[in-house]
């Protein structure tokens, strides 16, 4: 175990593996054989990666805390029964009632902290500034209630007609895409069939109230040009035994 100083409180100890993507993601790619893992880069490629990025960021303690976050947004994707939550959804809406708001939102925040100050290749376009993932880490450590709209975030279920047509058999939440930056300044991230967009001004479509309710759109992944190149290089080349139904 790597000894050194904490990300997450500063004190100096020994340090664990913590992940940088939620594991609970790459758990289920694990799980349902189907993974894919995208390279936003121009020109982007996919590859096959079922393991979670690790890296020494936290001590013990802080990395349970961190952990109580991660398997709450677990329960809310995977299980919100069990996370004792309300959902009603329509065509093009999802909404949710009765989300735990501090958790929820200490767990967007923690990712896209983690993001920011890993060293990992892969996550090397993200780069909040150092006055801002200071924040953000306060923030986290000490449970703060009164900043209640700093990055907030937009998650989005997104779907693609042409890519379902051409196979049926499409798990949405077992691709992965890079973290990237758009030029308007929003931040997407792909995980868990849905995508997270991260504001760093709160406006009305930061989903997250703190009243515990939630609204989550249902949309095309043809209204995000960037996306939609990479995603269908993930899916449309695969060429795996297993993966995405059958081989093409």
């Amino acid at each position: 175990m790597k000894h050194g100083e904490c990300k997450l409180c500063h004190n100096i100890s020994d340090l664990c593996e913590s992940h940088i993507i939620p594991d609970f993601i790459f758990r289920y790619i694990r799980t349902c054989d189907k993974q894919i893992v995208a390279d936003i880069n121009s020109p982007p490629k996919a590859f096959y990666h079922d393991q979670s990025y690790k890296e020494h960021l936290l001590c013990l303690k802080c990395e349970k805390i961190i952990k109580k976050y991660e398997d709450y947004a677990r329960d809310i994707l995977f299980d919100f029964k069990r996370a004792s939550i309300f959902i009603n959804e329509t065509e093009g809406k999802i909404y949710y009632k009765n989300i735990d708001y501090l958790k929820f939102k200490n767990y967007l925040l923690s990712v896209i902290w983690r993001v920011s100050i890993s060293n990992i290749k892969m996550f090397s376009n993200i780069k909040l500034s150092h006055d801002e993932e200071n924040k953000i880490r306060c923030i986290i450590l000490n449970n703060d209630k009164n900043v209640p709209n700093y990055f907030g975030c937009e998650i989005v279920k997104f779907y693609d007609e042409r890519i379902e047509g051409l196979n049926k058999n499409i798990d949405y939440c077992s691709i992965f895409i890079q973290p990237y930056f758009e030029s308007s300044g929003k931040i997407f991230f792909v995980y868990g069939g849905h995508i997270w967009i991260y504001k760093k001004i709160n406006d009305s479509k930061s989903i997250l109230n703190e009243s515990g309710s939630m609204v989550v759109n249902k949309k095309s992944i043809r209204k995000y040009p960037v996306l939609i190149n990479t995603i269908e290089v993930a899916i449309l080349g695969c060429k795996k035994v297993g993966k995405f139904g059958k081989n093409k």
